[in-house]
């Protein structure tokens, strides 16, 4: 059993909407241009209805021919705007990659420098290998940093970068004759960035530039080996042992932080309609099994709502399915605008949505939903070029004797389709 919302519920003025004389407690809606063209359709038998059809049917033609155009048109423009906004994304994400491991290495270069120095004043070093150190401490990181800037892809520059590096670093075990502290020191710092950036490929690469540096330099400088360490190079170390550790974690933390805020981003993106913003199917219906749930455990009220979209069908066939989009995108704005920040709507069919009013009965869910018939109508006083719709409404409160929410959602389907029946642009509550 159902039963409809009485007329004092939903009474609004306005040209678009009139009261029907052959129903007293029904509320009927005007005549739209999607209504007219129905009317038409259904009075071909009255010749003097024929010429404006055969019109009709020509613009509903026309429109089909530019739907089929545009379907055509419209993936390809998008497929190659994806690609390009791809591309601009890929490259903004490796230029933010090479800033977040700026300030890191800068730090890193500038410490490390006071560590290989204490080492390299306590034995024979050339002039060329100071040049050097000073050229790694305080200008490579600006170096690698504009070289990484400069391409299309800066990660892959980033990564040779740090080849380059454990090159370098490869020369500085070589020039401090193995010191023990500064080399074991050097080598692990150079190996937590490489993993860090490429895994246990990139390390592998880099060990192995390593290596062949330390070997390549040991033939050149003929250095010693003198594995202690002195006092005053351990407390060379200490900075690069205190500071480099705390900017990686820094950068790593911000990294983790905008990675998890990007995974929130696309799993609330992954959860709603593209078209409405609106949860999809999916994500109302999740939604809907909870609230039946926490209604099974709690004492509370929860209502639902099926809403659907009056001759929708004669829209697209008439006026062409973009013009249906608008029509679903402003109805979902609509809809957005007028729930409560706590109720829960949802995109679950074509031209159809759910709506569930947590806390309300049917009383207030009703005042509700014939304000939402009264904004959607005032709505359409502002934009001339949409077709005027109207909406039939099924609602059913919550109950245990649904048994679940698939009987929840049969009793308010039921509902629905007695709106419909009663001649659609109603609200129809279910009794069961």
């Amino acid at each position: 059993m159902s039963h409809r919302i009485p007329n004092r519920h939903c009474r609004w003025s306005g040209s678009r909407a009139r009261r029907s004389p052959a129903s007293a407690g029904s509320f009927e809606p005007a005549i739209s241009r999607a209504d007219t063209t129905l009317a038409l359709s259904l009075t071909a038998s009255d010749p003097m209805t024929v010429p404006r059809k055969e019109r009709r049917l020509r613009l509903a033609e026309r429109n089909a021919s530019q739907s089929v155009i545009l379907d055509s048109i419209v993936p390809l423009c998008a497929a190659i705007m994806l690609l390009r906004d791809l591309r601009l994304v890929m490259s903004a994400k490796t230029i933010s990659f090479a800033k977040r491991i700026y300030l890191p290495r800068v730090l890193g270069s500038a410490v490390g420098f006071l560590a290989v120095a204490a080492v390299l004043f306590t034995v024979s070093t050339p002039a060329w290998v100071w040049v050097l150190l000073i050229f790694h401490a305080f200008a490579w990181p600006h170096v690698a940093f504009l070289l990484a800037r400069r391409v299309a892809v800066p990660y892959l520059v980033e990564r040779r970068n740090m080849v380059m590096e454990s090159a370098f670093g490869g020369l500085w075990v070589a020039a401090m004759h193995f010191n023990l502290l500064p080399t074991t020191m050097l080598v692990s710092m150079l190996s937590m960035n490489c993993i860090a950036v490429g895994g246990a490929k990139l390390l592998s690469l880099c060990l192995g530039a390593l290596t062949i540096a330390v070997l390549a330099f040991t033939v050149i400088l003929h250095p010693g080996f003198s594995p202690t360490t002195s006092s005053l190079q351990v407390y060379a170390c200490l900075p690069m042992l205190a500071i480099y550790p705390l900017a990686v974690g820094g950068a790593a933390y911000r990294l983790a932080a905008k990675l998890a805020e990007h995974k929130r981003a696309f799993r609330d993106h992954s959860r709603r309609d593209s078209l409405t913003g609106l949860l999809n199917q999916g994500a109302w219906r999740a939604a809907l099994e909870e609230e039946y749930a926490l209604g099974k455990r709690e004492v509370g009220s929860a209502t639902l709502a099926l809403i659907d979209i009056d001759h929708f069908k004669a829209v697209n066939d008439v006026y062409g399915h973009l013009t249906g989009d608008q029509v679903i995108k402003l109805f979902g704005t609509v809809l957005g605008a007028v729930k409560r920040s706590t109720d829960i709507a949802g995109r679950i069919g074509g031209d159809e949505f759910g709506l569930i009013l947590r806390g309300s009965d049917e009383v207030q869910a009703t005042k509700l939903l014939c304000r939402l018939q009264q904004q959607l109508a005032r709505t359409f006083t502002t934009e001339p070029e949409l077709p005027v719709v109207s909406l039939s409404i099924g609602v059913a409160t919550f109950g245990l004797e649904y048994g679940g929410v698939e009987g929840w959602l049969r009793s308010c389907d039921r509902a629905l389709y007695e709106a419909k029946r009663q001649g659609r642009n109603q609200i129809v509550v279910s009794a069961t």
